[in-house]
């Protein structure tokens, strides 16, 4: 929290970095940065750059909703409600992308 306040608002920060590592397959956020570089940076406005080269692509979307959750005006951030229905509605648009028969 960048005025040292936890809160609702900052628990969507840290699902943000959640996001992060989720689509990288649990690489380290922030690489080759300390906490008090992590700090510093963020605090200047620095936002982790769109994932590549990992076993699958981040889709677009998906970033900007990470972009949505590292917004420095706590109160700009998405909710946990709109980002559950967010992600209802992207994994149910995105399942047409997947063929065959299920597993069983």
């Amino acid at each position: 929290a960048f005025d040292r306040k936890f809160s609702i608002k900052s628990d969507v920060w840290s699902f943000g970095v959640l996001l992060y590592e989720l689509i990288t397959f649990g690489r380290v956020p922030y690489p080759g940065m300390n906490g008090h570089e992590v700090l510093s940076k963020v605090e200047k406005g620095y936002r982790m750059p769109k994932p590549t080269g990992g076993i699958i692509p981040c889709p677009d979307p998906y970033y900007d909703i990470m972009l949505q959750c590292w917004k420095r005006n706590a109160d700009s951030r998405p909710t946990f409600e709109y980002l559950r229905d967010f992600f209802d509605n992207y994994f149910v648009s995105s399942e047409g992308q997947y063929s065959g028969e299920p597993m069983g």
